[in-house]
């Protein structure tokens, strides 16, 4: 003799059918994902395979660039008082296609990596690139990494005794970029002034405003591992007509500021005791 099920026994069966088939559904589709072959034409992003590759990878793979850039440190005296290092007598390493590349204007900011850290800048600059007009655009809403901002008015005296600029790997006066993520870091007061700006920016400037024709510009951040603070920049210019015999530039800024120690893992900063 069959007995009527109650109201809650009734419920009870109808959601442990529902979970059964749910299970059921999800194995399927987990073994048709496992089994099958998946032929989506790549369209901007590549194929569903290089997006589930990427995702994969993305945690563990390392930054682009800084193998190769980071070692560069290794032939680097520490900071020691000067605000620049001279490297390979001042001469940049451009190559001859590097100079005949640049016989015509280009620019081109490599991507963000994934830290948000910049990379190399790379520019053939002339009159045509010096921009018209002062300087005006607001840089407060780019966050570059290791952003961490801290005021020292006690250590320095210029920019309201603020640590750090958004530098400009290439500079806005011979370029015209103006605040593209991509050619921003987080640099000290120190070496934007004393280092980028002082020693090879203005000279740059100078150059092409006096002379003209065109001078090939590269600026590369150098940073250390997975730090988001750079340890300086890597900059090399040379005049393209003379192959950079004329005017050249070849040295790294330090990414530091007299009497203030930086933790360039996360940006934060203290007085150096």
């Amino acid at each position: 003799m069959k007995y009527p099920y109650s109201k809650k026994e009734k419920l009870y069966r109808t959601v442990r059918m529902l979970l059964i088939m749910l299970l059921v559904i999800g194995a399927g589709i987990y073994t048709m994902r496992q089994h099958s072959v998946i032929v989506d034409p790549p369209g901007e992003f590549g194929s569903i395979q290089d997006i589930d590759k990427s995702a994969e990878q993305a945690e563990n793979r390392p930054a682009p660039m800084q193998t190769e850039k980071s070692s560069l440190l290794d032939s680097i005296p520490e900071y020691s008082g000067t605000p620049t290092y001279v490297l390979n007598g001042n001469k940049p390493e451009f190559t001859e296609e590097d100079y005949k590349k640049a016989e015509s204007m280009y620019i081109e900011l490599s991507e963000l990596d994934w830290l948000g850290r910049c990379g190399a800048c790379e520019a053939s600059l002339g009159k045509d690139t010096i921009p018209e007009g002062e300087r005006d655009f607001d840089l407060s809403h780019v966050t570059p990494s290791g952003w961490n901002q801290a005021q020292y008015p006690d250590l320095i005296s210029r920019n309201s005794g603020w640590l750090y600029n958004r530098c400009h790997l290439i500079m806005y006066a011979v370029s015209g970029i103006t605040d593209d993520p991509r050619n921003l870091v987080t640099g000290t007061e120190y070496m934007n002034v004393d280092g980028q700006l002082s020693y090879a920016e203005k000279a740059t400037q100078n150059w092409l405003l006096r002379k003209g024709g065109r001078i090939l510009y590269r600026a590369t951040p150098v940073f250390k591992g997975n730090e988001l603070v750079c340890r300086g920049v890597h900059i090399e210019a040379g005049d393209v007509e003379s192959r950079g015999t004329k005017f050249h530039i070849n040295v790294f800024c330090y990414n530091v500021e007299p009497g203030i120690s930086i933790d360039y893992v996360t940006g934060s900063s203290w007085k150096t005791n």
